[in-house]
C-alpha cells in the first residue's frame, strides 16, 4: 500500500511459521518487527465467554461496558470506541465512533 501524500510504501506480511503476526513497516529501508508486542491471551481469566456478560440484551450489555470504561482512570475518552461487526457471510467490518453527549 502506498500513501500518496507521503510517498511511503507500507508492506504487511505474515511469517512462514505461525508464531503470531509479524508486521514489517518498510520505509526507506527500515524494518520494524511488531511481533514481540503481541499479547498472549490464555487461561479462563483472560478468555471472554458468554457467562461473563452482564445481560443478553445488547443495550444493557453496552451500558455495562460503557459504565466500566467511564470508571477506568486509564481510559481518557470512554465515549470513543471501535465497533466491529461481521456479516452473515463472515465479512468483517469496523467503524470508529465518538458517542456525543446524551443531551
Amino acid at each position: 500500500m502506498t500513501c500518496g501524500l507521503l510517498s511511503v510504501t507500507v508492506t504487511f506480511r505474515r511469517p512462514a511459521k505461525w508464531t503470531g503476526y509479524l508486521r514489517h513497516l518498510c520505509c526507506r529501508g527500515a524494518v520494524m518487527d511488531l511481533g514481540p508486542m503481541r499479547k498472549s491471551y490464555r487461561g479462563d481469566r483472560e478468555a471472554f465467554e458468554e457467562t461473563h456478560l452482564t445481560s443478553l440484551d445488547p443495550m444493557k450489555q453496552f451500558a455495562s461496558w460503557f459504565d466500566e470504561a467511564v470508571q477506568c482512570p486509564d481510559i481518557g475518552e470512554a465515549n470513543a470506541m471501535c465497533l466491529a461487526t461481521c456479516t452473515r457471510y463472515t465479512q468483517p467490518g469496523a467503524s470508529v465512533w465518538v458517542v456525543p453527549d446524551g443531551d
